[in-house]
């Protein structure tokens, strides 16, 4: 309790969370990789071409992911990073799946609708997600029987945390490799002969619409971003009314010296002057402060003389990104990217 104390009497309006502060926070590392791509598999449909691709973000570890290319496209065409989210089922089961739209969550599918617009997406799979579950792993009975957990307990969730804190002994965080895997993934992108390296954007929805806004803050080849997210952050994890026992996903947001910063408000107001839209469901608790991030986000675009490449929509909705949300994301990438 006294250590939140300390953070928050430490915090100044003077001190601004650069891209190379955020960098520092994380314990950003970058590798030099093998470039080289594996193709495991293709698959036509009669609108598009889905690429079942594995690349390395590590020196001992290799992502997979979908790449998505429409078919009939004439010359180089923009790429879309689409990070996924959570499907509601089997928390983990599933990552680039959801994305690519191969599962039936219809309202996370927007990589393959994206697709269908015209774009190359990649869909990569984020730790620990579907290929990166650690029932895919040669460790797996040993994990559980070292760690005393149970087969009923959500392992995964388990193994997340335990990869958070090993790298935190290493001087690391996991947005640290969080982010570098996002950079990877636009490497790989734009290597791809049908991609217009320059017009490349992102979308993220749940966890993915954290990820894509924290991927257009630090990496400018982005240059238009959308993030569906409830403003669950830094400020609003942990403070003397909010006691919660942490979880996978909060390990993974806990960084370092964050709370010494505003910075969500730094993170959206950094993107600037970058087309950006910002979409959340207004059933959360966090909708104050999400409406004075905004407002301020909205004050800097002015600044800036770019006040209608920001916007933010607050919907209302049983579900989490509903397609008319999805649409007008859609609709602002390619105003942004200037698709017909």
């Amino acid at each position: 309790m006294k250590f939140n104390h300390v953070l928050e009497n430490e915090k100044c309006e003077n001190l601004k969370l650069t891209p190379e502060k955020f960098m520092e926070l994380i314990g950003y590392n970058e590798e030099k990789l093998d470039r080289k791509v594996d193709i495991l598999s293709v698959e036509e449909f009669d609108k598009y071409t889905r690429k079942l691709i594995r690349y390395e973000v590590s020196s001992n570890e290799k992502v997979e992911a979908y790449l998505l290319i429409p078919k009939n496209i004439k010359g180089k065409v923009p790429g879309v990073l689409a990070i996924h989210g959570t499907d509601k089922g089997d928390e983990y089961k599933l990552g680039k799946s959801t994305a690519a739209g191969i599962c039936k969550n219809d309202e996370l599918g927007y990589g393959l609708e994206l697709c269908l617009n015209g774009y190359v997406v990649i869909c990569p799979d984020r730790f620990p997600y579907e290929s990166r579950r650690i029932e895919e792993a040669n460790f797996y009975s040993d994990f559980i029987k070292k760690n005393s957990i149970s087969k009923k307990t959500n392992v995964n969730e388990s193994y997340r945390m335990f990869k958070c804190s090993k790298l935190l002994y290493s001087g690391h965080t996991e947005m640290g490799c969080e982010m570098f895997e996002m950079k990877r993934a636009i490497d790989v992108l734009q290597s791809f002969e049908e991609v217009n390296s320059e017009k490349i954007g992102v979308i993220g929805s749940g966890e993915g619409g954290l990820l894509a806004m924290l991927t257009i803050f630090l990496d400018k080849r982005i240059k238009v971003g959308c993030a569906n997210y409830n403003m669950y952050f830094a400020s609003n994890l942990y403070s003397d009314t909010n006691m919660k026992f942490i979880k996978g996903f909060d390990m993974c947001i806990s960084i370092p010296g964050l709370n010494k910063y505003d910075a969500e408000c730094d993170i959206l107001s950094g993107i600037a002057p970058r087309p950006f839209i910002f979409t959340r469901n207004s059933k959360n608790e966090f909708e104050q402060h999400f409406q004075k991030v905004s407002d301020r986000v909205r004050e800097k675009y002015l600044d800036m003389r770019v006040p209608n490449k920001y916007s933010s929509i607050v919907f209302n909705s049983e579900s989490s990104f509903p397609q008319d949300i999805r649409e007008k994301c859609y609709y602002w990438i390619a105003k942004w990217m200037k698709v017909k």
